[in-house]
């Protein structure tokens, strides 16, 4: 029997991979809390509430975190890594780079609602890094016309815990996001 071994082929990368990982948990508890909650297996006043409270009232601090780490960690294999992004990637960098501008100038001028200028972009940001995961891992969907002229889509720089790609660090930031919006959206 193999024991595992935490693999790291760069520091930071795997800090990236790992804790993508750890906020998919994360997600995963919250939307079961939310099943439950909806179908009245949880108290009204209990601890899940709180947790939803505090996400309500601090999503936009929330927001501003994940789509700057989301956007740091680009830059970073992008610029310091020299991995170059595929055009899928550069996809979603357009679609996360302008969150951190929302979220930030929402909070320098104290502006409680921006969720209906981040949730289309998130959405839009989100299937385009589900789409990519899936040219990344599903042979149907690859092709060796788009990497011709440039990096293949398929490409996986790194790949973590058997499911960790950039794609799926991008999707998990989309998706945080989301969640973290949706509720300031609906009020």
């Amino acid at each position: 029997v193999k024991t595992p071994v935490l693999y790291m082929e760069n520091p930071f990368v795997a800090f990236m991979a790992y804790g993508t990982a750890a906020v998919n948990i994360a997600i995963i508890v919250f939307l079961a809390g939310k099943i439950l909650k909806r179908f009245d297996f949880l108290p009204e006043s209990g601890r899940f509430s709180r947790i939803e409270n505090f996400l309500l009232e601090r999503y936009r601090e929330i927001g501003l975190f994940f789509a700057t780490a989301a956007t740091l960690g680009s830059l970073y294999l992008s610029n310091i890594l020299g991995w170059t992004p595929c055009r899928l990637c550069w996809f979603q960098r357009i679609f996360m780079y302008p969150l951190v501008v929302l979220f930030g100038v929402s909070l320098f001028f104290d502006r409680d609602n921006v969720s209906e200028y981040v949730l289309p972009l998130s959405l839009t940001g989100l299937a385009l890094a589900v789409y990519h995961y899936i040219v990344q891992r599903v042979t149907q969907f690859q092709s060796a016309g788009c990497s011709i002229t440039q990096v293949s889509c398929e490409t996986k720089y790194t790949f973590y815990l058997d499911y960790v790609t950039i794609p799926i660090m991008a999707a998990t930031a989309f998706l945080a996001i989301i969640l973290v919006s949706y509720e300031a959206y609906r009020r």
